[in-house]
């Protein structure tokens, strides 16, 4: 499919044609916004009785729109991919990690996972471009819904207007 856009500039009209073959065509069968995600990890925990550290996994659920207010901050301008140190750091501010876990690493699968959901419900999305070293790489940035949402979900409002 492809959508013909007019924008007006100081020297009148200038249309564009945009290829958007690449949009999600399930949105109706995605999961809820609100609905929630078990998302798994490992951490290192020190084993007195080998005197080395072993990797333990572990879980912890969440749903979408309190995992994208956490990671969406990222994106607001674009990237290269998710930032897994500031993300740990979050997910341990906000408890869902408890913070003495150390060596704390994602699944990655359920990050693809994470990527792929927030990208079907239009709040971010990923182009490939040249990079500033004069290669190629993938960059992440919030769609101008996400910027909304991230507004909308990560503001304090007044108890008679709060939104849902």
């Amino acid at each position: 499919m492809q959508v013909i856009c007019s924008f007006e500039n100081t020297e009148g009209f200038v249309t564009v044609a945009v290829n958007r073959e690449d949009s999600f065509e399930g949105a109706d069968v995605l999961a809820d916004i609100d609905s929630k995600i078990v998302v798994r990890y490992t951490h290192s925990v020190w084993s007195s009785q080998t005197s080395r550290y072993n990797s333990v996994p572990a879980q912890f659920s969440v749903d979408w729109k309190t995992l994208f207010v956490l990671v969406g901050p990222q994106f607001v301008a674009p990237k290269s991919g998710i930032d897994f140190a500031s993300l740990v750091h979050v997910l341990k501010e906000s408890a869902l990690i408890p913070s003495a876990r150390e060596g704390v690493t994602l699944f990655t699968s359920d990050v693809n996972m994470i990527d792929a959901q927030l990208q079907a419900y239009g709040l971010i999305s990923s182009e490939v471009a040249g990079t500033v070293g004069g290669g190629v790489g993938r960059f992440i940035e919030l769609t101008p819904l996400g910027r909304r949402r991230l507004l909308e979900w990560s503001t304090v409002k007044s108890p008679g207007n709060a939104l849902s």
